[in-house]
């Protein structure tokens, strides 16, 4: 046990040849501070009281004029994938979904275009995993389906 810091951290440096210490950092006590818990607690909490009121309304002027272009950014364009017993069915193209923690705000009818693969296809399971990492563009594909979707056109937090 000990009161020292510096002490303490020391206690935890390897001292073998494996680990040479450089002393001369280790001795700077640049990492090292004491505070009088009453009086400085109260001088940090006053000046981080300003930068927060002086953040919030620089925020709060950001916020209004980008209320409108963030529900729209927080759409992301993925290839919509249906799984059924025998076939997976992927959308031709992109469709807008709202990014993980994120709910839809506003949604419009959309008529996607689906293409099916059998089930047990490797290919099938190759555009599975690639529809993870990216929207997939399917055109040369049949449309074996069309189905009306509910697309979301904004996006709030949930």
């Amino acid at each position: 046990e000990s009161d020292d810091l510096e002490e303490f951290h020391r206690s935890y440096l390897l001292k073998n040849e494996e680990c040479e210490s450089e002393e001369e950092r280790l001795s700077e006590k640049r990492n090292y501070r004491k505070f009088e818990r009453d009086e400085e607690e109260s001088d940090e909490s006053d000046e981080s009281e300003e930068r927060e009121e002086r953040y919030t309304k620089k925020s709060e002027k950001k916020s209004d004029r980008s209320d409108r272009s963030e529900k729209k950014n927080q759409l992301v364009e993925k290839t919509q994938i249906k799984e059924f017993s025998h076939r997976v069915c992927f959308s031709v193209e992109p469709v807008a979904e709202c990014r993980r923690g994120y709910e839809a705000d506003q949604t419009q009818q959309r008529k996607i275009r689906f293409t099916c693969l059998p089930r047990h296809n490797r290919e099938a399971s190759r555009l599975i995993k690639e529809a993870r990492q990216q929207p997939l563009e399917l055109n040369d594909y049949p449309v074996s389906f069309v189905e009306s979707v509910k697309v979301p056109t904004a996006c709030v937090a949930y």
